[in-house]
């Protein structure tokens, strides 16, 4: 583990980490842009598939719309304040990994995933590997941007920015 920090330590003050951090940041932008086409643009899909999970009512229909007003935060905030959307990108994708991990312990009873678009032919277990994979890219990215921005000047223009 400790190898594999001091490489990305290591590619985080090279020209092959800022290429790393902008090629996170486009693939964190993507998949939340692909949320809130999906959620906002079948919302009758996306409030039904809520209301069948294991959450009260009042509870569901407000996540139908809290996921993605957070998509958009969160999206918005990697195009124009990076740190702040990796931060946000890593707290959303946590919220996520918990409740597979609540699904998939089967302390609560199984439902439908409230997923629609290619997402929607993932059982659990792939949402879990595809979530841990995103959340890894964005700790990798935060760690990047905060390597990155220790080594330069004030006057410097930080990489990702």
């Amino acid at each position: 583990m400790k190898r594999i920090i001091t490489h990305i330590e290591a590619l985080a003050k090279s020209k092959a980490g800022n290429t790393i951090l902008k090629t996170i940041r486009i693939l964190l932008i993507g998949l939340w842009a692909y949320t809130i086409a999906v959620k906002l643009g079948n919302m009758a899909y996306n409030i039904d598939s809520m209301h069948k999970q294991f959450f009260p009512a009042p509870i569901a229909t407000f996540l139908a719309y809290f996921v993605p007003v957070l998509a958009i935060i969160s999206l918005v905030f990697l195009v124009f304040k990076l740190k702040t959307g990796l931060l946000l990108s890593i707290a959303y994708l946590t919220a996520i990994i918990l409740f597979i991990t609540v699904v998939l312990s089967e302390i609560i009873a199984k439902e439908t995933c409230s997923c629609a678009g290619i997402f929607k032919q993932l059982d659990y277990k792939g949402h879990l590997i595809f979530s841990l994979i995103m959340w890894t890219l964005a700790v990798i990215a935060l760690y990047i941007y905060q390597k990155n921005k220790a080594g330069m000047p004030k006057t410097a223009t930080r990489v990702g920015s």
